[in-house]
């Protein structure tokens, strides 16, 4: 009996030994001496879950206000194309219609009546964009997230240029800031 459990102990070592020998020599080979579970990072605050940092660049309202006020043109209700801002709204059409910023473009990624939310011409225009936020009601509401990773994994918008303004559209609107209605 303890001679055939020698032989299986001999056998799962050298089946180990085997396996590293030909991770080692694999082009693809998983790299042994990576932290792969982040275990080294400190955990997050208590409220996100203590997973790790978001992808994604989160701005506050004073920052979204500020590059809508530098990029809409009220008097003729067109953005400043030189600027390159786009700000795209993460909402439903009914929600949208009731009111967005004005001058944002609605990006529902809900919308199953289209096979892809945006045009393709739109999509050429925002990679050219100096910067693309999007928003969704706030608060709770992924629908930005969604919609920004729409926009980095399916049309290879550079991540840099992707911001998500927290607050969302109710922040906005709390603020008393101009609000547009379809």
């Amino acid at each position: 009996m303890s001679h055939i459990l020698l032989q299986a102990v001999l056998f799962l070592a050298l089946a180990a030994l085997a396996g590293v020998a030909g991770n080692a020599v694999h082009p693809g080979g998983l790299d042994l001496c990576r932290e792969y579970f982040l275990a080294d990072q400190p955990p997050g605050p208590p409220d996100d879950g203590g997973g790790p940092p978001s992808p994604w660049q989160m701005i506050q309202l004073p920052e979204a206000q500020a590059w809508w006020e530098s990029s809409w043109r009220p008097d003729s209700g067109s953005w400043d194309s030189d600027n390159g801002i786009y700000f795209l709204d993460a909402r439903r059409r009914a929600s949208f219609d009731s009111g967005h910023l004005p001058g944002a473009f609605l990006a529902d990624p809900w919308d199953k009546e289209k096979e892809d939310i945006f045009d393709p011409g739109f999509v050429n225009e925002l990679q050219g964009a100096f910067a693309v936020i999007v928003y969704c009601h706030g608060g709770e509401c992924d629908d930005s997230k969604s919609v920004a990773m729409k926009l980095v994994y399916t049309h290879q918008i550079p991540a840099e240029l992707v911001y998500i303004f927290e607050g969302g559209f109710e922040e906005w609107q709390a603020a008393g800031l101009p609000v547009e209605t379809e």
